[in-house]
């Protein structure tokens, strides 16, 4: 479905966002954000491989917007400040 991820690069696949890992993927998206100067691109429900892997349960909650430590970083770079 989609090209396997690359290492470089400001685009990230994830199966789901969890606050169990905090500073993997905080460190992650710091990553991301200095690949693309400034933007990053998440796209949830995706393997490493490229594969849609989408369940329920997961999707309910990455709709549900930024969780933990995420969201004050988000907020900060947002341009609608």
């Amino acid at each position: 479905m989609f090209e396997p991820e690359q290492f470089y690069g400001n685009i990230e696949y994830k199966l789901y966002i969890s606050s169990k890992k905090n500073e993997r993927i905080f460190s992650q998206f710091l990553f991301r954000m200095r690949e693309g100067n400034g933007k990053a691109i998440y796209i949830i429900g995706i393997t490493d491989q490229g594969k849609l892997h989408i369940r329920n349960r997961w999707f309910t909650q990455n709709l549900n917007g930024p969780h933990g430590p995420y969201e004050h970083v988000l907020r900060d770079i947002s341009p609608n400040k």
